[in-house]
């Protein structure tokens, strides 16, 4: 458990940044199957070791409405858009993260008058990067990484 500043409530620790690269791999593994695949199968196909967190990241794609689970002995993922129709903007939103890299860059300023004067002309820098990531997230899908 960890304390989310913004709720100002006690929270489950938001995913690592590394979990967008797993959750993309999964994303493309999906694409390429014809059927239901086993979380043991995605993360064996993506040499990832540890299942639990393999469910973990596909969890944040469920609750995203990008992939959707069966339950039951013949069950699994798949993908519940077409390839071409996840971008990779949902996947990282989907992820759920806190904060956005830069966000430590304005939390990291400090009370003291160049601190409070470098936050200041942080703050449209790190908008405006915040904002390109979204837009250039946006134009690349699932597809883009499918091999031909």
């Amino acid at each position: 458990m960890t304390f989310d500043r913004k709720a100002g409530l006690m929270a489950e620790a938001y995913p690592p940044a590394k979990w967008f690269g797993l959750a993309l791999q999964a994303l493309v593994v999906l694409a390429n199957q014809q059927c239901v695949a086993a979380s043991t199968k995605i993360a064996g196909d993506i040499d990832v070791s540890n299942e639990a967190t393999m469910r973990r990241v596909l969890g944040y794609l469920v609750r995203a409405d990008l992939v959707v689970a069966r339950e039951g002995r013949d069950g699994g993922y798949r993908l519940r858009l077409a390839p071409n129709q996840i971008t990779l903007k949902a996947v990282y939103d989907a992820m759920a993260f806190v904060d956005p890299m830069t966000q430590g860059w304005i939390d990291s300023t400090t009370d003291c008058p160049v601190g409070q004067m470098v936050k200041l002309k942080l703050r449209p820098i790190v908008a405006s990067i915040e904002t390109m990531r979204g837009e250039i997230l946006a134009r690349y899908t699932v597809e883009d990484f499918l091999q031909n």
